[in-house]
C-alpha cells in the first residue's frame, strides 16, 4: 500500500475501520458524530433520512416521542422525506403528531419516498399514494464483476485500472488538501451539468466521522471522483449519499470507485447497501386518486423524468448487481394532487 505523497493523493484503498443544482458548501452541517439528529438517523433512518442533517431541511419532533421527521416547506404544504425516523413502534404516533401540527398551521402533508409498509398504513388513514420509484439495494458481498451480468461493469473497471485509477478512504489524518480537492471535483462536476438537477441534499462538507465516510478515486496525484456513505444501523449497512466524478475523469472512474468501496464494506461485515430512491420508468400502483388525476400524474411524471434525466440513474445503479428492489411512494391528501406533484419536484431539487 502506497503512502500519501506531498499532496495527499492516494495509493490503494484502506478502510478507516481497520487502520438543480445541488450546491457545494464548506458547512459541516450536523455530521459531527455527536449530533442527536444524526444519532437518530443512523439508528432508525432509511435511505432518505440522512437529509435530516442538512441545514436546508427542517425537522419535526414531538414531546414524548424519540424521533423526527425531516421536511421542507412548500406553498401550503410540508414535504417530508421517507418514513418517520423513530422506533417502529412510534411511527404512527409521530406521523399523527406531524399531521396535526401541519393542520394547525394550514399546511397539508406530503411524504416523498415513503416505504411500502408506511404507505399502506397512510392509505388506510385516507392518504392517496402513487408508486413512483424504487430503492435499489445491493449485497456488498456479491461478485459483481463475474459472468455475463458483470461484463459491462468489468469492462469499465478494467479501463479505469489501465488509466492508473486507484481508490482509498479519506480519513481524519488526511491533509486538508484532500478536502479541497474533493470540493474541486464536486464544483467541476456540478458546473458541467445543464438544466435542473435531481438531488435531495446538497454536498456539504467533506470531513469523515464514525457514521459518515468519504472515499475518493485518483490518478497521478489528481483527484478524479468521490463517494460518501452514511451508516444505517437498522439495516447493518450504508446509504450511498453522493457519487460524483470530474468531467475529465477517465471512463470507468465511478465504477471502479464504487466497486472498491463495496469490497471494503463487505469485508467489514455490512450486508446492505442502498443508493436510495430511483424513479421507475413509469408510475406504478396508484391508490386513492381519481382516474383522470392519475392520467395527469403520469403525464407530469414522464415530463419531469425527461427534464431531470431520471431514468439513467436506475440504469447506472443496476450494473452493480441488484439484491432486491423496494418500492417507494408519494403520499398526499387526495384533494391536493397538483400540489403533491410540486412536492415531489421540491423534494428532489434541493436548493
Amino acid at each position: 500500500m502506497k503512502a500519501h505523497d506531498a499532496a495527499g493523493m492516494p495509493g490503494e484503498i484502506r478502510s478507516a475501520a481497520n487502520a438543480a443544482s445541488c450546491d457545494v458548501s464548506s458547512s459541516p452541517g450536523l455530521f459531527d458524530g455527536s449530533s442527536a439528529v444524526f444519532e437518530l438517523v443512523t439508528r432508525f433512518g432509511g435511505a432518505s433520512s440522512y437529509v435530516a442533517a442538512d441545514p436546508s431541511c427542517d425537522r419535526f419532533t414531538a414531546r414524548g416521542v424519540e424521533g423526527l421527521i425531516p421536511y421542507r416547506e412548500g406553498p401550503r404544504c410540508r414535504v417530508a422525506f421517507g418514513d418517520p425516523v423513530c422506533h417502529p413502534d412510534a411511527v404512527d404516533a409521530l406521523a399523527e403528531h406531524f399531521r396535526s401540527e401541519c393542520a394547525k398551521d394550514g399546511r397539508t402533508v406530503i411524504y416523498a419516498a415513503a416505504g411500502e409498509a408506511f404507505a399502506r398504513r397512510c392509505v388506510d388513514r385516507g392518504y392517496a399514494a402513487i408508486e413512483f420509484g424504487e430503492e435499489i439495494v445491493l449485497d456488498p458481498s456479491h461478485d459483481r464483476l463475474s459472468g455475463a451480468d458483470g461484463r459491462e461493469l468489468r469492462k469499465k473497471v478494467r479501463r479505469a485500472e489501465r488509466e492508473g485509477v486507484t481508490v482509498r478512504e479519506h480519513i481524519a489524518q488526511d491533509a486538508r488538501l484532500i478536502e479541497v480537492a474533493m470540493r474541486g471535483v464536486a464544483e467541476a462536476w456540478l458546473g458541467a451539468k445543464r438544466g435542473p438537477q435531481a438531488c435531495i441534499a446538497p454536498i456539504r462538507g467533506f470531513a469523515p466521522s464514525t457514521s459518515r465516510r468519504w472515499f475518493y478515486a485518483a490518478s497521478s496525484s489528481r483527484m478524479l471522483g468521490v463517494v460518501s456513505l452514511v451508516r444505517m444501523d437498522a439495516r447493518n449497512g450504508w446509504v450511498i449519499e453522493h457519487l460524483f466524478h470530474h468531467p475529465d475523469a477517465p471512463p470507468g472512474t465511478s465504477e471502479i470507485l464504487l466497486t472498491r468501496v463495496l469490497d471494503v464494506i463487505a469485508e467489514e461485515g455490512a450486508t446492505h447497501v442502498t443508493f436510495g430512491t430511483a424513479p421507475l420508468a413509469a408510475l406504478g400502483r396508484v391508490y386513492g386518486v381519481a382516474p383522470m388525476q392519475a392520467v395527469g400524474a403520469r403525464l407530469v411524471f414522464d415530463t419531469a423524468a425527461k427534464l431531470f434525466g431520471l431514468h439513467g440513474i436506475g440504469r447506472f445503479r443496476e450494473k452493480f448487481g441488484v439484491a432486491k428492489r423496494e418500492p417507494t411512494f408519494l403520499l398526499f391528501s387526495p384533494s391536493v394532487s397538483a400540489l403533491a406533484t410540486y412536492g415531489l419536484v421540491r423534494a428532489f431539487n434541493a436548493r
